[in-house]
């Protein structure tokens, strides 16, 4: 027979209250991204910060001494995502009136404290998150795509070491794999390597169960991912190439919800953002 000591009973009110306020005490110490199931998620080509030019950097901070507080007002309050995915990115912001070199993460991405920035070929990609990149460091973060230096042509795109960033994010609930892709172009050969960089990556993660590819695809055609079974978040209705009003940045996904598509207004870019929410089942 299991017998209760009277000593242990007495102790049972004290024991249980012990329990409850260690159990309220995780709760109130624990990060609300502990519990995520869900996050939000910007998407642009940020235009090399041009300031709405199509070129490199133009900016000349004595002429316009009011350009980064614009720039950090729309990244920071006006989009503020959790998970930023960037292209035509420039790891240097501009130069003082010293000729010193303003680095962008240090002074519009001080609230992320996780990123990675890919090489400057073509043209940068790069990813910001609050929430951890488990593979910040492995070697296969850039993959660089093969499927265009096979077309023979005469304007050198077949060439260009065009590259994709492939990124595991850990938002406490669950971890999402993030396909950062910047599709390569040419006005002169109009789709031919847009479709071969997107069949590259259809065929890359058509069994991917659960999976997000975003960014520039210089095109509104992305039929070659619906065929195989992703689903396309700015279906046309979102023209964020401003200057042509093409619908050509968008989020594909699978095995994830994506809501409250948006896309925000600019001119420090030639592209708007696109900003959803992305929730994981």
């Amino acid at each position: 027979m299991f017998v209760v000591r009277k000593t242990n009973m007495k102790r049972l009110p004290f024991l249980l209250t012990m329990a409850v306020l260690c159990i309220l005490q995780g709760c109130v110490n624990s990060s609300p991204s502990d519990f995520r199931k869900e996050f939000t998620l910007a998407v642009w080509n940020i235009g090399n910060f041009s300031n709405g030019a199509t070129s490199k950097s133009t900016i000349d901070i004595k002429k316009d001494p009011d350009v980064k507080r614009k720039y950090y007002d729309f990244i920071n309050k006006d989009l503020n995502p959790d998970v930023f995915v960037l292209n035509e990115y420039d790891p240097v912001f501009y130069k003082n009136k010293f000729g010193k070199k303003v680095f962008t993460a240090r002074e519009l991405f001080g609230s992320y404290k996780y990123r990675f920035v890919g090489p400057d070929c073509w043209k940068c990609n790069a990813i910001f998150s609050k929430f951890k990149i488990k593979n910040l460091y492995n070697d296969n973060v850039v993959c660089f795509f093969t499927a265009h230096k096979s077309i023979k042509d005469n304007i050198n795109v077949s060439k260009r070491n065009t590259y994709y960033l492939e990124t595991m994010v850990d938002i406490g609930g669950g971890c999402i794999k993030i396909v950062v892709v910047h599709i390569d172009h040419s006005n002169k050969v109009p789709g031919v390597y847009q479709q071969a960089q997107i069949a590259e990556l259809v065929e890359k993660y058509k069994d991917e169960k659960q999976l997000i590819i975003c960014g520039d695809f210089n095109t509104h055609n992305l039929s070659k991912f619906k065929d195989a079974g992703f689903s396309i978040a700015n279906n046309g209705t979102f023209k964020t190439y401003s200057p042509k009003g093409h619908a050509i940045d968008n989020i594909v996904f699978k095995g994830v919800r994506i809501s409250d598509v948006q896309m925000k207004s600019t001119t420090l870019s030639d592209h708007n953002p696109l900003i959803c929410k992305v929730t994981l089942y």
